[in-house]
């Protein structure tokens, strides 16, 4: 059955294969779908559905959209199954102030 997880593996490295420079920040929606893309990989091997339920909702660092892939795919199916498994990484991911500033008024 290991077999199986190949795949969504394999979707996922070509997904982190697109990367910005380091220090850069990702759009939400590229974010997003980052880790969207992680989650879905994790749910196949675990056989379970969760789904996002802390989006990012401005441009976020791209290291921290690496490190929740990470946190995610490093998971256990067994935490995976639980009512809430979003890794502490995935928790508040820490948006880029000054970008915020200039797009959103903040």
């Amino acid at each position: 059955m290991k077999g199986a997880c190949v795949f969504p593996g394999l979707l996922l490295l070509a997904a982190l294969g697109c990367s910005t420079s380091e220090g850069e920040t990702v759009g939400a929606a590229e974010a997003n779908g980052r880790i969207l893309l992680a989650m879905g990989a994790k749910n196949t091997e675990c056989g379970v559905v969760q789904s996002l339920t802390f989006p990012a909702i401005f441009p976020v660092k791209e290291t921290s959209v690496d490190l929740c892939v990470a946190a995610i795919m490093a998971s256990s199916c067994t935490s995976w199954s639980l009512a809430n498994p979003m890794p502490a990484a995935c928790l508040g991911l820490p948006f880029d102030k000054k970008q915020s500033r200039e797009n959103y008024g903040l």
